[in-house]
Parts: C-alpha cells; structure tokens; sequence
C-alpha cells in the first residue's frame, strides 16, 4: 500500500478534528465567562461594602457635628462607651433625645439610612475629658461572617 508523506494511506482523511477543536474553544470560552461572572460577583460585593463603609462615615461625622453643636452637654451623648468588645458593648446606653434620634436613623429597618444588621446596642460614643469624640458604628452585612465597624476620632475645640 502506497503511503503519502504524511504517513497516512491515501484517500484516508481526518475526520472529526474540526469539531474538537470546536469543542475545546468552547470550552475555553466558558471557562472565561465563568471567570467574568466570578469577577463581577466580587466587584458588587466590594461595591456594597465600600457603599456601607461610605454611610457609616457620615452618619459618624453627623453625630461628631451634633455634640459640636451642643459642646455642654457632651456627656449626655455618651453610648456605651466602654466595656465588653468591640460592636458588643455592655455600658450604659444614651437617652439624649437628639443622641436617640441619631442612632434610630440607621438602626431601624425602615430607615431609608439602614445599615444590615446595626442595632443602637452595637453602636459606641464616647466623649473624653479632654473633649476628644469617639464614634465607632457597627454593622453585619447578610454575606459577612463577623462585624464590620467604622470608627471615627475628632478634638472640640474649646
């Protein structure tokens, strides 16, 4: 039998290579929106969050504008200050009116400022003598397996 130099006998061709070169782009194709669709799944849980982290930011600066505003009483605004850990303090709680205001405006579900998860319990404000405000705001995504927090540091002025 006479044989090409390709080593095959004549009249004999490849069958079937068009479509497992098909197959295998297929293949990588797949794995390649996969991988996109994993990357945009990331990106919108890190939007989410940094959206979270942004709010807790400005609600702390409200709260720091608040006692500013109203330097002698800065004691009232004190909320669990100390004590337990970190987003589970066990101190006492505020019951300044404007302080109360403040915490219901992110810690009730049908507050248009809600953060997942925070509650007026997990929050902390504490007022120094040296009239240094410390705000820490806590929150729990439904995603997230332990606290997220926000703290915020700030000096009055005398």
């Amino acid at each position: 039998m006479l044989k090409k130099a390709s080593g095959r006998a004549p009249g004999i061709r490849c069958r079937g290579t068009t479509l497992l070169e098909a197959l295998i782009a297929l293949v990588v194709f797949a794995i390649g929106v996969l991988g996109l669709i994993g990357l945009q799944a990331n990106a919108m849980n890190t939007n989410r969050d940094a959206q979270y982290r942004a709010e807790a930011a400005v609600l702390a600066d409200e709260i720091i504008g608040i006692i500013w505003s109203d330097r002698a009483n800065g004691e009232f605004y004190v909320h669990n200050p100390s004590g337990g850990s970190l987003c589970a303090p066990t101190d006492s709680a505020t019951t300044d009116p404007n302080a109360l205001a403040w915490l219901a405006s992110f810690t009730t579900t049908t507050s248009l400022r809600y953060l997942p998860g925070a509650t007026s319990a997990a929050q902390q404000i504490s007022v120094a003598g040296d009239r240094t405000i410390r705000v820490t705001i806590c929150w729990r995504a439904p995603q997230d397996t332990g606290w997220r927090n926000y703290t915020a540091v700030a000096k009055i002025p005398e």
